[in-house]
């Protein structure tokens, strides 16, 4: 049986702008990272980057993993809990399949 190789994917997701869930960020924070350790742990995320608006506030994210299929991806970050408890809008998700390149 042939082994699946993993795809590298990166998304791009957008902080909830409802000020329940913006008030909420700071108390679901330490989670969240444990949780992105955890996945980074099993070699599912090379890089994490915030998304910063012209005042410096974060606005979101953009991250660069690894994962069997879009679906699979899909699934971690639904996991996420800034997605369950609403701080990144799960409306605004976008994700892309790369392809990696040294240069």
């Amino acid at each position: 049986m042939e082994q699946q190789t993993s795809k590298q994917f990166y998304f791009i997701i957008h902080d909830s702008t409802d000020p329940i869930h913006v008030a909420r960020k700071p108390s679901v924070l330490d989670e969240h990272v444990a949780y992105l350790r955890t996945i980074k742990a099993k070699s599912h995320i090379q890089s994490v980057s915030v998304i910063k608006d012209k005042n410096g506030n974060t606005i979101g994210s953009i991250l660069l993993c690894s994962a069997d299929s879009k679906k699979h991806l899909k699934n971690l970050i639904e996991n996420d809990p800034f997605v369950k408890d609403g701080i990144w809008d799960i409306n605004t998700l976008v994700v892309h399949e790369v392809l990696l390149i040294n240069i």
